[in-house]
């Protein structure tokens, strides 16, 4: 099985295998044809700019050459999908909540990582597919990837509007869906837009997207549209305007993959071991 610790590792094989290492000559990860999957890519006027699967063991250095995994590689594995040809399947031990609630002792769950996306500006669309697992225990909640810009706050990071925003998704109890932002007015702990818009299921794929309009800096215009198992070139499932993401120019940029359960406290912990896939992610400018 394919661990994303082997990316950190490099290509490393022996000469035999040295051309299945070699980064391909166009820009990373990027497909012309498109997997399985329902309705358009993208919303109307926009189109694929990127794509990132799991089906190589350097996976993520195609994605971003310079990304590095923040903590959790031990917790991620590739596996073959007969929907999608390969999925990352990420684990949450038992007892496990954030990576700040393992520092205290406790299993480490999840993964997070952050890879800088082609483009960039005032807007973004990023879609991706996740299935969590047969009874999955949704117990408070949890983080999801989205989106983000400049220094990516999160972890109860103080938010300024200078420098860096984030906006995640998140799953609560028992699989109400959110968006969760580190945004203007600030908040202790992040601000929750959307809460029971939609609702997650166990045992199989949903399709995630969510677009970002970064405000004009001094205007609070910003938007954030969600799209869930739902043809994006149909109106959203969740829409939120009049956002502040920042007060300088910080563009949409990277793709915040952050998963783990919480929350910090035992409270938020899951109760067994469990996991989510993940699969076919798409960035359209």
């Amino acid at each position: 099985m394919l661990y994303v610790r082997a990316v950190l590792l490099g290509c490393v094989a022996a000469a035999t295998a040295q051309a299945a290492c070699a980064r391909p000559p166009s820009s990373p990860a990027l497909s012309r044809e498109r997997p399985p999957g329902d309705g358009a890519e993208c919303p109307s006027g926009l189109e694929a700019a990127w794509r990132g699967d799991f089906d190589r063991p350097d996976w993520l250095e195609r994605w971003d050459p310079g990304a590095k995994v923040d903590y959790g590689a031990a917790n991620a594995r590739a596996i073959g999908d007969a929907r999608f040809g390969s999925a990352l399947r990420v684990l949450y031990p038992a007892g496990s909540s954030s990576s700040s609630f393992a520092r205290e002792g406790h299993p480490l769950g999840g993964l997070e990582f952050k890879a800088h996306l082609p483009g960039g500006g005032r807007s973004i669309f990023l879609s991706y597919w996740l299935r969590f697992a047969p009874g999955f225990a949704w117990v408070k909640g949890g983080k999801l990837p989205g989106v983000c810009g400049g220094s990516c706050p999160s972890g109860g990071a103080v938010v300024t509007g200078r420098g860096g925003w984030s906006m995640r998704l998140m799953w609560r109890a028992g699989g109400s869906g959110e968006q969760y932002a580190y945004i203007l007015p600030a908040q202790p702990y992040g601000t929750e837009l959307g809460l029971g818009a939609w609702s997650f299921t166990t045992g199989e794929w949903h399709r995630v997207a969510q677009e970002i309009v970064l405000n004009a800096a001094g205007a609070a215009d910003g938007q954030s549209r969600v799209w869930f198992d739902v043809d994006p070139a149909l109106p959203p499932t969740f829409e939120a305007k009049n956002l502040t993401y920042r007060q300088d120019d910080t563009p949409a940029d990277t793709l915040f993959f952050s998963t783990f359960f919480g929350g910090h406290d035992a409270g938020w912990a899951t109760p067994a071991d469990t996991f989510v896939d993940f699969a076919h992610f798409v960035v359209c400018r």
